[in-house]
């Protein structure tokens, strides 16, 4: 009865003139609204009102142009006014969430390949942990707002379906080759003032352009591009110069055990830190052994992004010769060589483990295509040998070290192959609020630069690292009680985003500013160790950092297990340029440039044979 009511009211106002023409009105400025929307949870609303809106209104432009295509299109598709808001004001705010997000955790921006993770949403909301503010409320009250009235009274589109269709479509064409074209999007960027080079920096990108136009960028240059210069004739040529090495006559095929730790990181780096006891005891005394070689590890990410280094590590190509925010198991079109594959040839087998979702990042697609021959994910708890214990509200890193014990165990029972075993951790996985109950803190920690909120999350972090730094204790232990000769490899996959926006960063001043030459190596290194039960040739190793693709390549190189070319390689890039990659702003010279090149071009060749 009162639905009835209420319809046949808004009938009889969708009617009148005084309401309608209003409401049509306010339904056309409706993308100028998203605009705004998308903008300032972007960068701030100030931000976006003092520093970007005055100094780049042709940008803008085109922004206004793309969102008035998309909502006329859709409208055309829907007809009914309420419905084409509806949809725009979910997917609007959706976006805008997920950006604001994603940057205050990471300090990178949503991209196109992004849309790829949409499975996984509901597991990536569960790592953030952002403090709501007033002026997104406001975009939320006016989302809502604009549902009940230009959505309920604006007219609806006048023309008949055969009329609608075609117009829509003609709409979408135009934008379907807009963004499928190469030189015709590109020729209408660069009337905007918007140029493709802004791609190969996308902090500068999103910056310049604004999230619209940075994502629109990224969106045209979505596929993995040709470097320049690239040949198969010529990318045989430069690697012909390298030799394969065999196996040298004393390796003894260890099992290596590969520990993705995550976000492993020595929060004593942190100024004004005081911690006791220390988080990283194990970590110090091992490092001591002679049997040990660590160091630095140079990550293409900070604070998410695992995956990019976890594909640099198995595979020694890079990400920066793919698309930014392009997860790369999804680009993969078939087996792949690898740091697996190689040990493969040796004889080993391979198994990767990660006690979490079996298809985030899309890694049961992805890593069998690398070597590896079994993949356990959530299937792990099956195994009724070892117990899964909760800590941080995942599993326990001391947990997870036991199935790594009871894989290296079955393997040595199976057929005495040796085994190359991946393991990614999960318990330090943020976010760090409330992640342990205060009471269970096995240590005590000041600084004085940190606010009690950032402080409080800071104390989390560092009990989840002191209890990765016990597994790694634990697991070093465990082949030193084998006979079996084995080979640990453990690092960290990125900095932790301990708190949003770097703060913890800032204002202790480990860094002075997130885009300062200074403070990118800062922020993208983490630690690593090799430990082995048998002795290490480390007679040619004398660096204190490496690559993330260049880690395997140091194993192989301490434990004697061979060469390929790329191997090869990489060695001599080594010796010219002991880490890049392009966060770190690193000026190179002719010759490093002309070197870095044929690791971009067999990162091509592999990815798209």
């Amino acid at each position: 009865m009162y639905l009835r009511f209420f319809s046949d009211r808004a009938k009889r106002l969708k009617r009148n003139a005084a309401v309608w023409l209003p409401a049509t009105a306010l339904f056309w400025l409706m993308p100028a609204f998203y605009v705004l929307e998308l903008e300032c949870f972007h960068r701030y609303p100030k931000y976006f009102f003092q520093e970007y809106l005055p100094h780049h209104i042709p940008v803008l432009v085109f922004d206004l142009i793309l969102l008035y295509a998309l909502f006329a299109a859709f409208f055309f598709l829907t007809k009914k006014a309420w419905l084409n808001i509806l949809l725009f004001n979910a997917l609007v705010l959706a976006v805008s969430l997920v950006n604001y997000l994603k940057y205050a955790l990471t300090g990178e921006n949503f991209m196109p390949h992004d849309i790829i993770m949409a499975a996984n949403i509901g597991q990536i909301a569960g790592f953030a942990s952002v403090k709501p503010e007033f002026w997104m409320a406001l975009f939320f009250s006016a989302s809502v707002f604009s549902v009940v009235f230009p959505g309920m009274f604006a007219k609806d589109a006048p023309f008949r379906f055969y009329a609608r269709l075609p117009a829509a479509s003609a709409l979408l064409a135009a934008l379907f080759a807009f963004f499928g074209n190469g030189d015709l999007s590109g020729d209408l960027f660069n009337k905007f003032g918007m140029y493709f080079e802004s791609a190969d920096n996308q902090t500068s990108n999103y910056k310049t352009n604004g999230f619209i136009g940075g994502f629109s960028i990224n969106l045209a240059s979505f596929a993995i591009k040709r470097p320049e210069g690239y040949s198969a004739a010529r990318l045989r040529e430069a690697l012909g110069k390298y030799g394969e090495v065999p196996p040298a006559a004393d390796f003894v095929s260890p099992d290596v055990v590969l520990v993705l730790s995550e976000s492993f990181w020595d929060p004593r780096l942190l100024p004004g830190t005081g911690i006791s006891p220390g988080p990283f005891e194990n970590f110090d005394e091992l490092s001591l052994r002679e049997n040990a070689f660590a160091g630095k590890l140079v990550v293409p990410a900070y604070g998410g992004g695992t995956i990019r280094t976890e594909f640099e590590i198995l595979t020694g190509l890079v990400c920066d010769a793919l698309p930014d925010g392009v997860v790369p198991y999804n680009a993969m079109k078939k087996e792949l060589e690898s740091y697996v594959s190689h040990y493969k040839g040796l004889g080993y087998d391979a198994i990767a483990l990660h006690p979490y979702l079996a298809k985030f990042y899309n890694r049961d697609r992805g890593l069998p295509l690398l070597g590896f021959d079994e993949y356990r994910a959530e299937s792990l708890r099956q195994i009724e040998e070892v117990e899964w214990v909760v800590s941080g509200k995942n599993i326990s890193d001391e947990s997870f070290t036991r199935y790594l014990e009871y894989f290296l165990d079955e393997a040595e029972k199976k057929d005495g192959s040796p085994l190359f075993l991946f393991g990614i951790s999960i318990e330090n996985h943020q976010p760090y609020r409330n992640k342990y109950d205060p009471g269970s803190f096995s240590f005590a920690a000041e600084n004085p630069y940190l606010d009690e909120t950032d402080f409080h999350a800071f104390e989390n972090f560092i009990q989840g690292v002191k209890n990765a730094d016990e597994a790694l204790g634990q697991l070093c232990g465990f082949i030193d009680s084998r006979k079996r000769p084995a080979v640990v490899v453990f690092f960290g996959d990125h900095l932790p985003a301990i708190c949003s926006n770097y703060s913890a960063y800032l204002d202790t001043g480990f860094i002075s500013d997130i885009y300062a030459t200074d403070s990118r190596p800062r922020l993208y290194s983490t630690p690593f160790i090799i430990y082995s039960n048998f002795p290490l040739d480390k007679e040619n190793l004398d660096g204190d950092a490496y690559a993330s693709y260049d880690l395997l390549n140091v194993l192989s190189s301490l434990i004697g297990s061979g060469k390929t070319r790329y191997m090869g390689y990489l060695e001599a890039l080594r010796e010219e340029l002991p880490y890049y990659n392009k966060r770190l702003g690193i000026e190179m010279t002719e010759r490093q440039m002309e070197l870095l090149k044929i690791q971009y071009y067999e990162t091509y060749r592999r990815m798209t044979d």
